[in-house]
């Protein structure tokens, strides 16, 4: 009787024993075993690109916005947000790579990539992928400087110029282009008619508010359209309502 008793004790201590091993900071094995599957996933889903070849090593300066630095970022990919990234926007190929290791990138598949956020000295910068998305011809990655029920973008470019320093060395050179993606098309704005165009459905009244508030509109400078932009909305707006 004894002995039973001994064991009885002994069984009865093993029992939170072993409930405690079967959870890690509070969360059921279930859960554990979720968070893990969701892990895998995040990661097939985010890492499933080529890898990135560096290719101009020999060229001065480099293929990226802004920096060739990775810098902190956030990717929407079919649908859904993964933040706390390292990326990089080459913009001579218009193409994100993402940080794998310290010495490997990934160029993400863009037809799964919607838009991304880079974040830059504490300015973040919005991205959208404008891929086969409108009539026109600006396809691929835009920085979005103001979003409504239209889209005001910069496009940037960059390509390689033979001998450009010194006349031996190879560079890169920028250019950038504003544009208006409306529900309708694509319009690059290279001069202020090209905005009355795009929004020739309410031109009349769009002038009239430009003239009337003295606005200054410098296509160079995208941010002087946004009030217009606002305004343009409004009207839309208005006569669906």
């Amino acid at each position: 009787m004894g002995r039973l008793l001994c064991v009885i004790i002994a069984f009865l201590f093993l029992i939170p024993v072993t409930e405690a091993a079967g959870t890690l900071n509070g969360a059921h094995p279930a859960s554990v075993t979720a968070d893990r599957q969701d892990t895998v996933y995040t990661r097939q889903l985010l890492y499933n690109g080529r890898v990135w070849e560096n290719r101009y090593q020999k060229i001065l300066s480099h293929e990226f916005f802004m920096t060739r630095t990775p810098v902190s970022g956030s990717v929407t990919m079919n649908g859904r947000t993964f933040h706390g990234l390292l990326l990089r926007y080459d913009i001579y190929n218009d193409e994100l790579l993402i940080l794998d290791s310290p010495d490997t990138y990934l160029q993400l598949n863009k037809e799964a990539v919607s838009g991304f956020v880079l974040e830059i000295d504490g300015i973040q910068y919005l991205f959208e992928n404008f891929e086969g998305r409108k009539a026109g011809s600006m396809n691929g990655y835009g920085q979005v400087i103001w979003h409504g029920d239209s889209w005001l973008v910069k496009k940037y470019v960059k390509e390689i110029k033979n001998k450009a320093v010194d006349n031996i060395y190879d560079s890169f050179t920028e250019t950038e282009s504003a544009w208006l993606v409306t529900r309708e098309s694509a319009w690059q704005l290279a001069g202020n008619r090209d905005l009355y165009r795009a929004l020739s459905d309410r031109e009349v009244e769009v002038k009239h508010f430009v003239r009337d508030n003295s606005i200054r509109i410098r296509v160079k400078e995208p941010e002087s359209v946004i009030p217009v932009l606002k305004f343009y909305d409004s009207l839309r707006t208005r006569s669906e309502e």
